[in-house]
């Protein structure tokens, strides 16, 4: 059993429920709330059904977003919209699907897979693979005859991740007008439409792989770019054309509504419905669509010349036509845009006539051409290593860099055939020759030094060639394993010989402190002692004046002090509970108190 689901969003213009509008802050947003829903409505009643296990749910649109109803009609990333041109934007979309035990639950994938390919993909897994062979041969199907021409292709290896896409072709149309084919990662169009109601422009040719968003049509370079790859129309051609024999034996049932106002270019579509009678077998061009019939009426919006009015109106105004077509090819040929950052190197007669700087240039059409366009910007050549010995004989390996740019192209193309092998191989001459100059310290010690001396030496030799070398820089100077052992050797041993000399000066210093120290402690002492002994004087010269002018009572009286002072310290000491007096000591105290009274124990007799 097949159930489809139309959910009718989003288009042009949205009209909202009451209980939608504003849900997500978004109008685009808010109408894909209710198929959401309606999504979610659908897989529980498979669930409540219970063949939820055994059903496939697969939820996508039939084309890309209407960005010119934005925001209506959303938008997405890539070129175009629905209906117009043979662009990404218009045919891209996205698609999930449902399907146990034939599609891994996380699977992704971005290959060509479009719906076409779905009824040969799903009849194949019940065990009818060769459905799309059997239409082309005619297949009965509920007592009616079909032969129909299946544009799809058994998909089943990228569901189950087995292998890539069985499809390498797709064909653009919008409605009936027929745009082009992507075939692998080329797609050629040969008539574009950017936007609705306007007429179809001129082919393109483009890369998906480089440009999967067709935005760079307009990039600077783009139109030499398709010139150089013209030769894909031919091979194009072809495949369009297999497909233009499918409708001899496969005719289409009914021609669709077209937008495409430039009414001066058929289509395929056109053509195959407007063929003759005898070619399709049927004079009246009805064709069985189901149970009921059709016919096909040719469109009428088209050119009102017919093939035979155009053939006379270019016949009576050929010589206007081919003055026309000499002045846009003189123009052509004549005017060059030389953009800024490049320069154009002009031949006349296969010799140099003049170089073209940024601008607009004119030069003589058909004699003068541009034979080399030479970009002017600054430039890096890749890293370049090379090996060099120094002076003390050491294998080094020195990795450089240069930095040039093209200031007159005439000599660069006419002079030298690979500028960059040309400067390379000049450098590492040039390297080779400064290191052998110098020992393997001097380079490490004098890199600045040495790129100078490199970048002057380069200048020197390209200057014939019409190059300015802006830098040269040595990068790094990198040893052998045996000799960065040596060097290490070196550097422990003279880590080991700085250790022991510093031990040994420190030894010396502290010997040389230690004698200072101590002959400062004797210079003190010796102060010390010299003061005392002054001091010592002055008492003893103090004493015998004292007795000199008052008499004996002075030092018996210093004698009986001295005296108190002992016993005052013999108390002090661990000794003090006994005190051993000797017998007179009570007649010195008595002395000593009248010596201070004036009174001598002598001088009482007297």
């Amino acid at each position: 059993m097949f159930v489809r689901h139309n959910a009718t969003r989003m288009h042009c213009q949205t009209h909202l429920n009451d209980h939608q509008k504003g849900i997500t802050g978004n109008v685009c947003a808010d109408g894909m709330v209710e198929p959401d829903d309606d999504v979610g409505e659908l897989l529980n009643l498979l669930d409540e059904l219970g063949v939820a296990d055994n059903a496939m749910a697969m939820f996508s649109t039939g084309n890309g977003a209407a960005t010119h109803s934005w925001p209506d009609g959303g938008n997405q990333p890539f070129r175009g919209e629905k209906g117009l041109g043979g662009y990404e934007g218009g045919f891209k979309v996205p698609i999930a699907v449902k399907w146990p035990g034939v599609i891994p639950a996380g699977t992704t994938t971005g290959e060509m897979t479009p719906m076409g390919d779905w009824m040969p993909t799903i009849m194949s897994v019940p065990g009818q693979p060769d459905l799309k062979d059997g239409q082309l041969d005619g297949a009965d199907i509920g007592g009616t005859n079909y032969r129909v021409q299946l544009d799809g292709y058994d998909q089943r290896p990228i569901l189950n991740g087995t292998g890539p896409s069985n499809r390498m072709e797709f064909f653009y149309f919008t409605e009936s007008p027929f745009h082009g084919l992507h075939h692998g990662k080329w797609k050629i169009l040969f008539t574009t439409q950017d936007k609705w109601f306007n007429g179809v422009v001129s082919q393109l040719i483009t890369r998906l792989d480089l440009d999967p968003f067709e935005r760079f049509h307009e990039a600077r370079g783009f139109d030499e770019w398709q010139e150089n790859l013209s030769w894909a129309l031919s091979p194009a051609l072809a495949i369009v054309q297999q497909l233009a024999d499918t409708f001899q034996t496969c005719p289409p049932r009914l021609i669709s509504f077209s937008a495409d106002t430039d009414t001066g270019t058929g289509t395929i579509m056109e053509q195959i419905m407007n063929a003759t009678p005898n070619r399709w077998g049927r004079s009246d061009r009805d064709f069985r669509s189901g149970t009921s019939y059709m016919k096909v009426v040719p469109r009428t919006g088209g050119s009102p010349m017919d093939e035979q009015l155009l053939i006379d109106l270019l016949a009576g105004n050929l010589v206007y036509v081919l003055a026309f077509v000499l002045v846009v090819v003189v123009i052509f040929r004549g005017v060059k845009i030389v953009p800024q950052s490049e320069k154009y190197v002009v031949e006349r007669f296969g010799r140099l006539h003049s170089v073209l700087g940024p601008g607009i240039n004119v030069i003589v059409p058909f004699i003068d051409y541009v034979a080399h366009r030479i970009s002017i910007l600054e430039r890096q050549l890749p890293t370049m290593s090379q090996d060099a010995i120094t002076s003390d004989n050491v294998l080094v390996e020195v990795e450089s860099s240069v930095f040039y740019r093209i200031i007159e192209p005439e000599k660069t193309v006419y002079r030298i055939r690979d500028v960059d092998a040309a400067i390379a191989t000049t450098v590492a001459g040039i390297v080779r020759s400064e290191i052998g100059k110098m020992e393997l310290d001097e380079v490490q010690s004098n890199r600045a030094t040495l790129t100078a001396t490199i970048k002057e030496s380069v200048f020197a030799v390209v200057d014939d060639w019409g190059i300015e070398v802006t830098r040269a820089e040595l990068l790094d100077v990198n040893l052998d394993q045996a000799t960065r052992a040596a060097m290490l050797q070196q550097l422990n041993a003279e880590r080991a010989r700085r250790a022991q000399v510093t031990e040994a000066e420190g030894k010396k210093r502290a010997v040389e402190l230690a004698a200072d120290a101590e002959l400062y402690s004797s210079e003190q002492i010796a102060k010390a002692r010299r003061i005392q002994a002054d001091a010592e004087a002055y008492a003893t010269e103090v004493v015998a004046r004292a007795i000199r002018d008052h008499g004996i009572e002075a030092a018996q009286y210093q004698v009986a002090l001295k005296q108190v002072e002992a016993l005052v310290a013999l108390g002090k000491g661990e000794g003090r509970q006994t005190i051993v007096l000797p017998a007179n000591a009570m007649d010195a105290f008595g002395d000593a108190f009248a010596m201070l009274r004036g009174v001598g124990k002598t001088g009482a007799g007297r």
